[in-house]
Formats: structure tokens, sequence, C-alpha cells
């Protein structure tokens, strides 16, 4: 019964963030498994060790947190109004022109809204989201020369 029960803490992980490549999957969980002696010495009955689920779910968190707001490139980058109802305001400071990619995913991981846009200095932008139904989202916004920032909204 191991397959299930990886597949639903894969799930998870995905649901705190969905941009998890499988690599990195792969990397959390053989990480925070559970080694002792005997799975040690036993390497070809128990792989990495034994799955810890709570780990793996707190490793995710605590990434997902350390990059939830970024400073590179001298810009910045804030997201207001959360919960949502109509329109999501974000706030990009830079000294230069910036293209970023604003991607916005479901909590099962599908990619629901995409844009590319050119900023220049501080901007607010305002994105519509009226045709989304009320859920909870991960929104990613990607500088072209930066890192990318994850944050969670609620749409009501």
């Amino acid at each position: 019964m191991a397959a299930p029960m990886v597949s639903g803490i894969v799930a998870l992980m995905l649901q705190i963030n969905p941009a998890l490549s499988p690599n990195e999957i792969k990397t959390v969980i053989e990480s925070t498994a559970i080694k002792n002696n005997y799975i040690i010495q036993n390497p070809q009955i128990w792989g990495a060790g034994k799955i810890n689920a709570y780990s793996a779910i707190k490793n995710i968190l605590t990434l997902n947190n350390e990059i939830s707001q970024i400073n590179t490139n001298n810009s910045q980058i804030k997201i207001f109004s959360n919960p949502v109802t109509g329109k999501l305001i974000f706030e990009y400071n830079s000294t230069q022109c910036d293209v970023i990619y604003i991607d916005i995913y479901n909590m099962l991981g599908k990619l629901v809204y995409s844009e590319k846009i050119s900023i220049n200095g501080l901007t607010k932008y305002s994105l519509n989201i009226n045709k989304l139904p009320s859920d909870t989202y991960i929104i990613k916004i990607s500088p072209i020369n930066g890192n990318s920032v994850f944050k969670k909204f609620i749409k009501i």
C-alpha cells in the first residue's frame, strides 16, 4: 500500500506549492525519510527510508514561507486585498523595465490564469479575476531576471 500513501503525500505537497518539480519532491521525501540502523543496513528493502508525511509537509510549508516575498535586482513585490472579490492588486517596484509572468493555480495544481506584462518603476497592477470561481489559489509572479514569488489568496 505504499503507492497510494506516497501519492497522497505528494498531492498534499503540490497543494502547498504547485510549482514543485518532480526532483524537488523526490529530494524532500528522501531528506525527510525516517532512517534507523535496520533501514540503513537494508537499503535494498527500504530505499531512502520510511516516508515521513509530517516532516515532508512541514519542510514544504517552511520553504513556501521563505519565498513568499523577495527582494531581487532592487525590486520588491507586494500583493494586496486578500480575500479577493474581483480584482487582485499587486505592487512591483523596480529601477528598470522588467517583464514578469503571472500564473495562477487552483489548489489541485491546475493553471487557471496566465499573463505576461511589462513594468517600469513603482507600479500597481490589477488582475481581473472575476471569471475564477470562489476558491483558494496560488499566484506565481516570476520576474524574467529574478526569483519567483508564490502567494496564496482566497477568491470570494
